[in-house]
């Protein structure tokens, strides 16, 4: 009905159902019209700043929006009528595809499960008329390559294959491309409106190693999620409860992407030395099972009673990019208060004689930065080791007399807590 308006007069898009209007006084009016129209709706909603941000985005809207060019806006009704009056907008849904591109990058952190992969790569899918495109690139896998395909679903979800891609790999197979020319499909095959995800497998992984999620270009990572619960440096035993909720704010998304999270839990605030990864999908929060922190806080030689400074941060990401927030320090102890020691004590080092490294055994009452200073026979000091805000717990201080000659050391042991300073002194003979 819209195209035989009377007063009507540009052409339709020959890939769209689109109508742009025309009125006889303006100049430029496609342009002029959509910036009159942007600029007013910025000033009533600035939030929707994200949502028109990008040359795609601003394509995307000049295609699902009429305008008589002079901005404004007026409900969805029957278009079939005579020409509104100027300020009013007019919005109409295609009947054809649009050339859209979608992006993806993949990573190990997008998929469900927890893997650690050295792999990357981006991928793109292009909506034309009649067919999708995909094309993409990936590199660095840890085994040979075993296939690569689109999958429907969500991010976060796992979902059935639809069509396998066509690679070109390297010599090694651990780096491929994805050709555009040899990886067409009909709109028979692919439909760009449901949400897809592509993913790389290996014979390590073959359920994939590496995946991204494609979405609407230009896409921007979320931001970076904060943690809550528990409150930084809090102090939580694992026999006083059988789990703790770690709560986060939800990380919002500037493209309007369903996000997903993940929870990890390193020894270093680094997250060199990793401890513990969960998947947690889109929830903002979850139960950790306070048994599964004590046997890994065993693990690595934390005694009953004992605690050890963790750090635990959230990753968000969207399918395909990913933020992680700031590393949160965690104290956590095994057992319950009850095994925590009530006073100040140095049970010297074990073992002794040692060839060359022994372990300080310390009992602390409570938090305390801890300070260990070694001197030789002469009274010389040769090494000092600092162990900041340690414990409370029954503390192990590891000691390396890598670089010193065998002999009688002596060894002071000073914690400062908030409340008194404790010191005592203690002898370790080196044999080499």
């Amino acid at each position: 009905a819209v195209a035989d308006h009377a007063a009507s007069s540009g052409p339709n898009d020959p890939q769209t159902d689109w109508i742009y209007w025309h009125l006889p006084n303006d100049d430029a009016p496609g342009e002029r019209g959509y910036r009159a129209w942007e600029a007013d709706l910025l000033a009533r909603d600035p939030s929707a700043a994200p949502a028109i941000y990008g040359a795609h985005d601003r394509e995307i809207l000049r295609r699902m929006t009429l305008f008589n060019w002079n901005g404004g806006d007026v409900a969805e009704g029957n278009y079939d009528q005579a020409l509104p009056e100027r300020g009013t907008v007019l919005r109409i849904r295609t009947t054809k595809p649009l050339p859209v591109a979608f992006e993806a990058q993949l990573a190990d952190i997008n998929l469900t499960s927890v893997v650690t992969s050295p792999a990357t790569g981006e991928a793109t899918l292009t909506g034309l008329p009649e067919r999708l495109q995909v094309a993409g690139r990936f590199t660095g896998l840890g085994s040979d390559f075993a296939g690569a395909a689109l999958h429907r679903g969500a991010a976060g979800t796992v979902g059935a294959e639809v069509v396998a891609l066509d690679v070109t790999l390297t010599e090694d197979r651990r780096s491929g491309t994805i050709p555009a020319e040899r990886n067409l499909f009909s709109n028979d095959d692919l439909r760009y409106e449901d949400a897809l995800y592509l993913v790389v497998r290996s014979e390590m992984y073959p359920e994939g190693e590496v995946r991204g999620q494609l979405l609407l270009r230009p896409n921007l990572a979320p931001a970076a999620p904060l943690i809550e619960t528990p409150a930084a440096d809090s102090l939580l035993f694992t026999g006083m409860a059988q789990s703790m909720d770690v709560a986060w704010a939800p990380a919002p998304d500037p493209n309007g992407n369903a996000v997903v999270y993940r929870w990890q839990l390193a020894a270093d605030r680094s997250f060199s030395l990793p401890v513990a990864e969960i998947p947690v999908g889109e929830a903002s929060s979850f139960a950790l099972e306070l048994a599964l922190v004590d046997a890994m806080l065993a693990g690595r030689g934390v005694p009953l009673g004992g605690s050890a400074v963790w750090y635990h941060r959230v990753i968000a990401t969207d399918g395909s990019h990913a933020q992680a927030g700031p590393a949160t320090p965690l104290r956590l102890g095994r057992g319950t208060l009850d095994d925590v020691p009530t006073a100040f004590a140095l049970r010297g080092n074990f073992p002794n004689p040692f060839n060359p490294t022994t372990m300080l055994l310390v009992d602390l009452p409570e938090r305390a930065d801890v300070q260990v200073e070694v001197y030789d026979v002469l009274g010389r000091r040769v090494l000092t080791l600092d162990h900041p805000t340690a414990g409370p717990g029954d503390l192990r201080l590891p000691f390396d007399g890598s670089g010193l000659a065998s002999g009688l050391y002596l060894y002071h042991v000073t914690a400062r807590a908030a409340s008194t300073t404790w010191r005592e002194a203690g002898r370790m003979v080196l044999v080499k």
